[in-house]
């Protein structure tokens, strides 16, 4: 089935940079985007086997055919960067990543039956590193927030399609050929909260170099 179609196919890129001096010497900033954007293609089709054993229905198989998976990933940076003394480096950066598209489809899966992705993340770190002849100290303070929410894309029960494939080890086994309907999975995840990290390091000993840090988070 599905002669004459085809899948939708799409592979983007793209992204910027930019950065520079607020204060020369002093005070700095970079920021960045960088975005992915796709549509993969996938198949419907019922398993060979089932194929092979029988013919299926034309209200089954006209489901089958090409179709397409779209993803888009989109990813924010930006940092600042303050140079108070030969001794004191300053920096805080912000991080912001964003996903949707679409999952588990394909196979016997059609697309009202996929998984609408949803995942995010946020991060803000400040960041003090202080520097002598044999010292240097690295101290962050962090936030992070992140959420993974993946929906049915609709509402609904699932409606399962299967057919008997008798084998050796089980002569009623059941073989799905398609998944219409909602889909199953649902999930609410998510974490947040901060960190505290130092670290230590001590180059005095000829020869050697002395580490130790702690974190909480």
């Amino acid at each position: 089935e599905g002669a004459g179609k085809k899948a939708e196919e799409s592979t983007q890129q793209y992204g910027l940079a930019f950065g520079g001096p607020i204060i020369r010497d002093k005070l700095h900033f970079f920021v960045t985007y960088e975005a992915k954007d796709y549509i993969v293609p996938k198949f419907l089709a019922a398993p060979s086997a089932v194929v092979e054993a029988q013919p299926l229905p034309s209200w089954i198989t006209s489901y089958y055919g090409p179709t397409s998976q779209p993803f888009k990933q989109e990813v924010y940076f930006g940092k600042l960067s303050w140079s108070a003394n030969e001794s004191n480096l300053f920096e805080l950066s912000a991080k912001y990543r964003d996903e949707v598209g679409m999952l588990d489809v394909g196979g016997t899966r059609t697309e009202s039956a996929a998984t609408a992705l949803v995942n995010d993340e946020t991060r803000i770190d400040l960041r003090h590193q202080f520097t002598s002849m044999n010292w240097l100290n690295d101290a962050h303070i962090t936030y992070e927030e992140s959420a993974y929410n993946p929906s049915a894309v609709v509402s609904g029960p699932a409606i399962y399609y299967t057919v008997i494939t008798p084998n050796q080890s089980n002569p009623n086994n059941n073989t799905r050929v398609l998944w219409t309907g909602a889909g199953t999975n649902n999930q609410d995840k998510g974490q947040k909260g901060w960190a505290l990290q130092d670290d230590l390091t001590w180059f005095g000993w000829e020869g050697h170099t002395l580490k130790m840090g702690a974190k909480y988070k």
